[in-house]
Parts: structure tokens; C-alpha cells; sequence
């Protein structure tokens, strides 16, 4: 599962936001694709930091905290599993190889097999610390806080999907939860509604 780590993309993100002069997005402004129908967002403030073959990153930034908060799909292929515990396996694993230790401390991490797409999915719920996080002010460690689910395209077997949400800097917001499934529900196919 190694594409580029969302450990990765967000740092990436994170400091673009801090120079970002893009105009906002609508709250929740659709993307349509042709594998997938992206919605923004569903909050004011968010920009497209990235769009490319890969996937989409959304950002925001709260200046007066210093919290940052990360939006994103990213495409990826992942190797062949005969049963869901394999892939369950798959995606830990992954997940792991993308956190690595010196910069990551795991403070919780919960991955769990769901049905609530008619699709196999996995759903992540975890908490980070940053330990090398880059700030305006420099590097710190910070909280991470990732709300996520892991899909399997339903119509391209091989192509997985890493919807994500995530807040980074102080405790997680008292709707963070919400926030992140608005967002993950707003990633379909075309075909879904």
C-alpha cells in the first residue's frame, strides 16, 4: 500500500496552507469524476491543495489556534488478499509502514471491517503524535487526529481508495467526528447517490 503516505501528503499540505492564496471552496463543492464523485468539505474556508492523478487534498486553517485540518482521497493499488482478515492485515500493515516510529507515536489506533458501503471497507479511527510536526514557528510535536475509511472500488478490483479527515494541533474538536463522516460521505461513485 505504499503510494505516498498520508503522513507525507498531509506535511506537505500543512505547509502550503501557511502560504496558500487560493481562493476557497464552496461548502461541499462537488468534484465528479469518472471513478469517483468528490465533494469538498461540507465547512467554509477549505482550499484544493492538490489535485492530480492520484487523488485530491483539501486544507484549512484555524489562525488563531494553529489548527490545521486535512481532507483527502488518495487513490492507491493494493496487493491481492483471499479473505477480509487478510486484507485487514494488508491495511494495518500498511498503515504502519506509513507511520514511522521516530516521527509517529501511536497514541490509539482502531481499524475495523464494515459494511456500511455495499463495497469492502475498512474504517479507521486513530490519534498521533506528530513528534516532528513543521509549524510556522518551526517543528513541534503536535497531536494528529485521523478519521478514515479504506475502499475498494466497486467496479476496478485492484484500485483502492484512503478518504480521509484530520485535524492536527489540540485536543480533536467536539465535532470532528461529524466533520469527517460529512466528508467521507461525500466520496461516491457515480453510480451511488
Amino acid at each position: 500500500m505504499r503510494t505516498r503516505p498520508f503522513t507525507v501528503v498531509a506535511l506537505i499540505v500543512l505547509v502550503q496552507i501557511g502560504c496558500a492564496t487560493r481562493k476557497p471552496l464552496a461548502p461541499g463543492q462537488l468534484f465528479p469524476g469518472p471513478l469517483m464523485n468528490v465533494r469538498a468539505p461540507a465547512s467554509a474556508g477549505w482550499q484544493l491543495v492538490k489535485s492530480d492523478a492520484e487523488g485530491m487534498v483539501f486544507g484549512r486553517g484555524d489562525a488563531a489556534t494553529g489548527i490545521t485540518y486535512i481532507a483527502q482521497v488518495i487513490a492507491f493499488r493494493l496487493p491481492p488478499f483471499g479473505t477480509p482478515d487478510e486484507l485487514l492485515a494488508i491495511v494495518k500493515d500498511g498503515a504502519a509502514k506509513d507511520s514511522p516510529p521516530d516521527r509517529f507515536k501511536v497514541v490509539d489506533a482502531n481499524f475495523q471491517l464494515t459494511s456500511e458501503r455495499p463495497y469492502l471497507c475498512v474504517r479507521f479511527r486513530g490519534s498521533f503524535e506528530d513528534l516532528k510536526a513543521l509549524t510556522r514557528r518551526g517543528i513541534a510535536a503536535l497531536p494528529l487526529h485521523i478519521r478514515a475509511l479504506y475502499c475498494q472500488h466497486p467496479t476496478q478490483g485492484d484500485l483502492w481508495l484512503y478518504i480521509a479527515y484530520s485535524q492536527r494541533g489540540g485536543r480533536p474538536d467536539l465535532d470532528l467526528d461529524s466533520q469527517a463522516q460529512s466528508f467521507i460521505h461525500g466520496v461516491r461513485t457515480p453510480q451511488e447517490k
